[in-house]
C-alpha cells in the first residue's frame, strides 16, 4: 500500500472550508479529467474521470464514500474504482490557525493493481506538489470567491 499526504494553509475561516469540503456537487468538476458524477445517496458518489497517462487514456469510474464526519475538523473516506483494481481510505483534517486561516491535513492510503498499476503510481508520484498545491488554492479560491 502506497501513502500520499499533504498539508496546506488557506486563507479562509475553518466554517467556509469545511461547507466547501462536504459540497461535493460544487467541488467535483474542478478534478483533473471530470467528466461527470453520480450522487449514489447521502454518503456516497461516484464519479468519470478521463485519465491521460500521456500515450493513453482511460476512462475511470471512482467511488467515493464518506465513512464518518467530525465536523468542523475531519472526514473519513473510502475510495474504489469499478474493478476494484484501485482502493484506498483516508481523511481530510481542516485545524483552525486564527478566525481567518485554517490549515489542511491530506492522508491517503491506496492500493493500485493491473496492468497499468506502475504507470499510474508513477503519475502520482511525479505529479509536482508545488503544481498541485498551486491548483488547489486557486481552485478554492475560485469556488469560494
Amino acid at each position: 500500500m502506497q501513502t500520499l499526504t499533504h498539508s496546506m494553509t488557506f486563507d479562509y475561516p475553518i466554517e467556509t472550508l469545511w461547507n466547501l469540503v462536504l459540497s461535493f456537487e460544487q467541488w467535483a468538476h474542478t478534478v483533473p479529467g471530470y467528466q461527470s458524477h453520480q450522487k449514489v445517496n447521502a454518503s456516497q458518489y461516484s464519479m468519470f474521470i478521463l485519465s491521460n497517462f500521456g500515450f493513453t487514456k482511460k476512462q475511470l469510474n471512482i467511488q467515493f464514500k464518506i465513512m464518518d464526519l467530525t465536523k468542523p475538523s475531519k472526514v473519513l473516506f473510502k475510495v474504489s474504482n469499478d474493478n476494484q483494481n484501485m482502493k484506498g481510505r483516508g481523511y481530510l483534517e481542516l485545524s483552525k490557525i486564527n478566525n481567518e486561516k485554517t490549515s489542511g491535513f491530506l492522508r491517503l492510503d491506496y492500493l493500485i493493481t493491473g496492468t497499468m498499476s506502475s504507470i499510474i503510481k508513477s503519475v502520482i508520484s511525479n505529479s509536482g506538489k508545488e503544481k498541485a498545491e498551486a491548483a488547489i488554492k486557486e481552485t478554492v479560491h475560485n469556488l469560494l470567491n
